[in-house]
């Protein structure tokens, strides 16, 4: 005969969910709730009218690995030397990323905010957990220019009996703006 009935899977001796209903005396089960580590896994048979109870344990038992991780961070365009820019990178397994100044005059504050005076590279990193490894680190590197300064056009000069004036300068370029 087959055998009929249910089985509960375990793994560590905790239940894996429900128990499972044999079919044509095969019971299969799968989950995505084990973190990464090595489990003893069991199998326990309930029994039926013809057959007697029974368990059996996976040999050499079952190891989930940590999963593999990637940083998307996009490339951070030439700077001017007075702005300020906020860093973003997000890691596929949702963990949070870390930037650090690779090389160059330049700091990190308030974890994201990069303040800058000349070329610089930031990599972004994520080092993982225990469900997973270290993603490959992202470095970006960029250059960083003089904001462009105003170029006077023309002046002139207008100055009253009694020494009160007036100073007119006409600019032939917009001053640069933060981005």
């Amino acid at each position: 005969g087959i055998p009929t009935g249910m089985v509960q899977f375990k793994a560590n001796g905790e239940n894996l969910g429900a128990p499972v209903m044999l079919s044509g005396g095969i019971a299969t089960a799968s989950t995505a709730s084990l973190a990464a580590g090595t489990y003893t896994v069991t199998a326990e048979y309930g029994g039926d009218d013809f057959f007697n109870p029974s368990s059996g344990t996976l040999m050499g038992g079952q190891t989930v690995n940590k999963a593999n991780q990637s940083i998307a961070f996009p490339a951070i365009g030439d700077q001017e030397t007075t702005n300020q820019v906020g860093l973003a990178a997000t890691a596929s397994s949702g963990l949070a990323v870390a930037f650090a100044v690779f090389s160059g005059p330049a700091s990190i504050s308030d974890l994201t905010n990069l303040i800058f005076t000349g070329s610089v590279s930031i990599v972004a990193s994520q080092s993982g957990n225990g469900n997973w490894n270290a993603a490959p680190n992202v470095t970006h590197e960029f250059n960083v220019i003089p904001p462009l300064a105003p170029e006077i056009g023309s002046a002139s000069v207008n100055v009253r009996e009694g020494g009160e004036g007036r100073f007119l300068v006409r600019l032939t370029r917009e001053p640069a703006t933060e981005s």
